[in-house]
């Protein structure tokens, strides 16, 4: 799919500092790379009543990277995809290791 992936208002105001804290800057860029991927393995998640005329489906992924895992809720949209959320969550098993 080409297009351009980006990350909500939410997922960069309230967890960017967390997430970079935790696995660094570089882990946002490889998320922001790979949502694709990382939309197509995971598990539908229910998309809020309020975004359904903009958002088609949700996922909910628990990504590994660099030892660290982070849930990722990745929204598919009618032009490409957005990352609703990313925070960090060490006590999941991930289901995609980048």
């Amino acid at each position: 799919m080409d297009c351009q992936t980006t990350y909500s208002k939410h997922a960069l105001e309230k967890h960017r500092k967390d997430v970079v804290k935790y696995a660094g800057l570089e882990a946002l860029d490889i998320i922001l790379q790979k949502a694709p991927l990382v939309y197509s393995r995971g598990n539908p998640d229910e998309v809020p009543e309020r975004l359904r005329g903009i958002e088609l489906e949700r996922r909910r992924t628990t990504v590994k990277y660099r030892c660290k895992t982070l849930r990722v809720v990745i929204a598919k949209t009618i032009n490409c995809f957005t990352i609703v959320t990313i925070f960090p969550d060490p006590e999941k098993q991930p289901d995609l290791e980048l």
